[in-house]
């Protein structure tokens, strides 16, 4: 995602904000709203690492169209970019990939987890979600 895209998704902080956060990610200050939509982010990250073992597919899922109900063959990304992230288009992706992990058995609880299963995959936070 662009500088821009982040600073939407994220409920349009001031610019210089925003990169004070990803410069110090330790020492921000966030309000709710910001943590509640980090919170959607995170949950349709998650999901799309579960649903989509290959990174590369599940980095770029976000920009690609998508002929599921909650999208209407529009991309997630903008549908989030459209509206505020915490509305129920934006909510709904989530609720939507939430969903497709249950129906395939697999929520992400540690009674899912392999050893092995995502190697390579996780990685410390740097501050920045890796979708493309």
């Amino acid at each position: 995602m662009s500088a821009g895209e982040q600073i939407i998704v994220l409920g349009s902080p001031g610019r210089s904000t925003f990169f004070k956060w990803k410069a110090a990610p330790q020492s921000a200050r966030l309000a709710r709203d910001t943590l509640e939509r980090l919170s959607l982010i995170l949950g349709i990250y998650k999901a799309l690492q579960i649903l989509l073992p290959e990174p590369h597919t599940a980095d770029t899922w976000i920009k690609r169209p998508n002929s599921a109900p909650p999208f209407g063959e529009r991309a997630a990304l903008d549908r989030m970019l459209a509206g505020n992230i915490g509305d129920p288009r934006s909510a709904n992706i989530s609720r939507h990939l939430a969903t497709r992990c249950e129906a395939a058995g697999r929520d992400g609880t540690q009674s899912d987890y392999q050893p092995g299963a995502n190697a390579g995959r996780t990685a410390p936070w740097t501050g920045r979600l890796p979708i493309a």
